[in-house]
């Protein structure tokens, strides 16, 4: 699966989708896309983030993108998604 996480002031919103799609045509209004890449999961969440995007020209932030990634997938609260 491809991600990009977007920032929208000091809310962040991981999106995931199919690796079919380019990252490039993805678009969340009035969001910056900050970090993009590739993620794989398991049953328990998150396994991994990896690579990059070319057409976006960002790069995965690792762990921070694990965490983001990993809150979406457990289905948490929106305060989990905002930056302090």
């Amino acid at each position: 699966m491809k991600y990009i996480i977007f920032k929208q002031g000091t809310l962040f919103h991981p999106i995931v989708f199919a690796e079919h799609t380019s990252h490039c045509d993805v678009i969340l209004k009035n969001a910056k896309p900050i970090s993009a890449g590739f993620v794989k999961f398991n049953l328990a969440g998150v396994e991994e983030v990896y690579g990059e995007s070319k057409s976006l020209n960002l790069k995965n932030r690792g762990q921070e993108d694990m965490q983001l990634l990993q809150r979406m997938y457990l289905d948490l609260g929106t305060m989990l998604f905002l930056e302090y």
